[in-house]
């Protein structure tokens, strides 16, 4: 083998390791919230908590997402991607460890140590795809929602049996593997000596941008971007996404059980089906963005209308649940997908992409959180689960209204 073709497979080899890295952060972005969920009842039963309390336990990370997020932004933009990347993968695997402790206050505390960690890696990921890939946004952002719900998958299903083997606390530490195995192979793919950090690379100083140059050190730099309607109707429309997803996520297992009879492993093996079915969203928005020119507001229309069967099919014809659960997992994987190559290829530069993404994600997450407390206390309150699907079903709606603004092209906003 001559010197070009052993410096091609290594740069193949190079790629593959990060690819597979950047896999590993994230399969692991969503298991702390999702793999409660199957096993909430025995926590609840095992802690003495009341359903609204128990909500906390999904509610606490996302509304860690919201508070750390802007404070993940300047740790990244201090630190780099990188370093970034290996402190939250070190964080995950603490925090995890400290949840496991049969304590109140350890699970609580590990629950926000979890939370911190998985808002670096909220940021980290969209701006390291601005970063590596911004010729291949789409497929990379693809790729990344995809490991996500595989991952929320696995946990689904697996996490009821694996509790009642090993006890809710090992349980849910087993999964914190999947995080010593991406930061494994993060620090494999740093150790290549002809891998430059793309940090080191001059942004574009001069573009056009529909999200408004800001200082860093500017104090109006919040002001103005709500003053920009691509970056509030953005906001808006991941906000109610993930009011939905957690929500669902949080009590879909629940709701089964209680209004529908089944039993604890359909219910949980259904719950997986919701968050399987989101890689078939996820790889619709490139195939059909790319390959089909589908403009990206026509996208939105589709993927709404799914998340709004959801709630509407489990209230008006609760027989054909998994009708509705495929369309709902189909629609959340394809709007988180849409949302985040939205604002990947509506920044020019990474510091740009960056503080949208904060931005959005800041205000999303923090609405996001309220999601699993508002509906185990409306439960609680009401009796049924009616109501609190209702809520459900306002936040999908609204997920089409802004999103579809957010998603026109210049064309069509002016």
């Amino acid at each position: 083998m001559d010197a070009a073709s052993g410096n091609i497979v290594a740069r193949r080899a190079d790629s593959f390791v990060r690819v597979g890295a950047f896999v590993g952060l994230c399969i692991f972005m969503r298991l702390p919230v999702v793999g409660v969920a199957p096993i909430i009842d025995v926590i609840q039963r095992d802690l003495g908590f009341s359903s609204a309390a128990a909500g906390l336990l999904t509610s606490i990370p996302v509304l860690c997402f919201a508070a750390f997020t802007p404070v993940a932004s300047a740790i990244l933009a201090r630190a780099g991607i990188n370093a970034g990347v290996i402190m939250c993968l070190i964080a995950i695997i603490v925090g995890s460890g400290i949840r496991s402790v049969s304590a109140t206050s350890a699970v609580l505390i590990g629950t926000v140590i979890l939370g911190c960690a998985l808002a670096i890696a909220n940021v980290a990921v969209p701006t390291l795809v601005a970063r590596d890939y911004r010729h291949r946004a789409s497929m990379m952002t693809g790729l990344q929602t995809a490991g996500t719900n595989l991952g929320s998958m696995a946990v689904s299903a697996l996490i009821a049996p694996t509790a009642a083997l090993l006890g809710w606390q090992l349980g849910l530490f087993s999964w914190s593997a999947a995080a010593i195995f991406a930061l494994a192979l993060w620090l494999i793919a740093l150790t290549k000596p002809f891998r430059r950090s793309a940090l080191s690379r001059v942004e574009p100083s001069t573009a056009t941008s529909s999200v408004p140059r800001i200082d860093e050190s500017g104090r109006g730099r919040l002001q103005r971007l709500f003053r920009s309607p691509l970056a509030v109707t953005l906001a808006v429309a991941f906000a109610c996404h993930n009011f939905a997803y957690y929500a669902v996520t949080a009590w879909l297992p629940v709701l089964l059980i209680d209004a529908q009879g089944r039993s604890a492993s359909t219910a949980g093996w259904y719950s997986s089906l919701f968050q399987a079915l989101g890689v078939a969203g996820t790889f619709a928005v490139p195939v059909l963005t790319g390959w089909r020119r589908w403009p990206a507001s026509r996208l939105l229309i589709v993927v709404a209308s799914c998340w709004v069967l959801l709630p509407l099919g489990l209230l008006t014809v609760p027989a054909l649940s998994v009708v509705w659960i495929i369309a709902g997992g189909v629609a959340q994987g394809g709007t988180f997908t849409l949302i985040t190559v939205v604002i990947i290829t509506r920044s020019v530069t990474m510091s740009e992409s960056r503080r949208l993404t904060a931005f959005v994600q800041t205000i999303g997450y923090g609405t996001a959180s309220v999601g699993p407390v508002l509906l185990g206390g409306i439960h609680d309150a009401a009796g049924n689960w009616v109501v609190p699907f209702l809520v459900v079903l306002a936040a999908t709606i609204g997920v089409g209204a802004a999103g579809l603004y957010a998603t026109k092209t210049r064309a069509e906003a002016r």
